[in-house]
């Protein structure tokens, strides 16, 4: 990336934290300990991937285009799977981005019911849109992130090695567990940008690709990745017999894969007819990862 896509990545990552604040600031209820939980959770850092795609496709089509509660609404369904994720029952992990992860810095129980407010609030803000708009950004991300794509992804994916190690079965998992909802970030910043259907599908595809491109770098990292770079044990995938790309093809077929998606990425992404050079630049940066 460019001395100028970095400073863009930046600014778009500051809108995306003033959105999520914007949003935790709804959260005043009964309980202080959930709403700490929550808190713990969406302010343990990251990389505000998800609501930059947003963003940065909601800017690519229209740059006056407000996609801030959409964006937000993105992270904080990300955050909810997290938290799930980490639970005993699934991953048992203990560290998330370098912090103690919700059940370990709280409990078990606060743990389930952040990432259920979490993911109830991020509803909550695709509905404060005029009506066609909330009824695609909602439907877009329940889609995703629902038992088609990403809580089915989950779910095979806790299978791990008991189910088929095939290559079909490999691209479902991902494509459900990841691509999805890197996939519906893209659109959800054009339907914000009020983009029409080709420029929709066309990022949507675009998502697809680069989803499943971060996840096999993600693999790649907890394959070979220093621990204290990327901010969580690694070595777990393999220890709990996880189905990975690596694991199937090898670690230099699953570089090139990577490769090759982030570059069917960048030609879907010009398909739109946006001004995409940004978003271009970013999924370039993921062949490269580190942490």
């Amino acid at each position: 990336m460019t001395s100028g896509d970095r400073a863009e990545l930046a600014r778009l990552v500051g809108v995306a934290e003033t959105a999520l604040a914007d949003a935790l600031a709804r959260t005043a209820g009964p309980s202080a300990r959930l709403e700490a939980a929550m808190r713990h959770a969406v302010n343990a850092g990251g990389k505000r991937l998800r609501p930059v795609l947003c963003l940065a496709a909601a800017a690519a089509i229209d740059p006056g285009a407000d996609a801030r509660r959409a964006a937000a609404a993105l992270e904080l369904v990300h955050t909810y799977s997290l938290i799930h994720d980490d639970l005993p029952c699934m991953d048992n992990a203990d560290l998330r981005r370098g912090k103690p992860t919700v059940h370990r810095a709280f409990d078990e129980a606060a743990a389930v019911l952040a990432g259920d407010a979490l993911l109830a609030l991020a509803f909550e803000l695709t509905a404060e849109h005029p009506a066609e708009t909330a009824r695609d950004l909602t439907r877009v991300l329940a889609r995703a992130s629902g038992p088609a794509h990403l809580v089915g992804g989950q779910m095979e994916d806790t299978l791990g090695l008991l189910g088929p190690a095939s290559a079909e079965r490999l691209d479902a998992i991902q494509r459900g567990k990841t691509a999805a909802m890197i996939a519906a970030s893209l659109e959800m910043g054009a339907v914000a940008a009020r983009a029409g259907d080709g420029a929709r599908a066309a990022f949507r595809e675009a998502g697809l690709s680069l989803g499943v491109a971060f996840q096999i770098a993600d693999d790649l990292l907890d394959l070979q990745g220093d621990a204290s770079v990327v901010g969580k044990p690694t070595g777990a995938d393999a220890a709990r017999g996880k189905l990975t790309y690596h694991g199937l093809h090898g670690v230099e077929a699953a570089r090139a894969k990577v490769r090759e998606l982030t570059g069917t990425c960048r030609a879907r992404l010009r398909a739109t007819g946006g001004r995409t050079a940004f978003l271009e630049a970013l999924a370039d940066s993921l062949i490269d990862r580190r942490n």
